[in-house]
């Protein structure tokens, strides 16, 4: 089965990366953007079958501007996924566009991007990676307390 060739648009680093793992885990080939001119400069490079495109703060138009940026280079790919803090618009104007709104499971976004067989599972071919986490050490149990006399030794 071929990989699905995935665009994913987020301005901020900590996001894009997990949504990075999560996809490659799943079985897609990611290339990220942190802003729309990267994004269209991605898809000047490659052919994607789906651009996830996190427009938290820009709303929905700002998809619309991304996208428009995309067609208009002559790259945009054929499934769109849009996730924002918004409420989706009623008006026709997602434009055939997937549109997911925050929170969402991760599950959801896979099966958005995957379609049906991504069944809401990470792929188990690919074992989670550890993180270290710094280790504290043991503290001691302090001494005794026994109640003591005025002359500091214990009775």
């Amino acid at each position: 089965m071929a990989s699905t060739n995935i665009l994913l648009l987020d301005s901020e680093p900590l996001l894009r990366e997990a949504t990075a793992i999560l996809l490659r885990r799943s079985g897609g080939r990611v290339r990220v953007a942190s802003s729309a001119a990267e994004a269209v400069a991605e898809a000047r490079e490659r052919a994607f079958d789906v651009a996830v495109i996190d427009v938290s703060g820009s709303g929905t138009a700002g998809a619309e501007v991304i996208l428009a940026a995309l067609r208009a280079a002559g790259c945009g790919p054929s499934r769109v996924v849009v996730c924002t803090e918004e409420d989706p618009p009623t008006n026709g104007a997602r434009d055939g566009a997937e549109i997911l709104r925050k929170p969402y499971a991760f599950a959801r976004l896979l099966r958005a991007v995957f379609g049906p067989r991504a069944g809401g599972r990470v792929s188990p071919s690919v074992p989670p990676r550890r993180v270290p986490t710094p280790r504290r050490r043991a503290s001691r149990a302090p001494p005794d307390l026994a109640p003591q006399s005025g002359d500091g030794r214990s009775r």
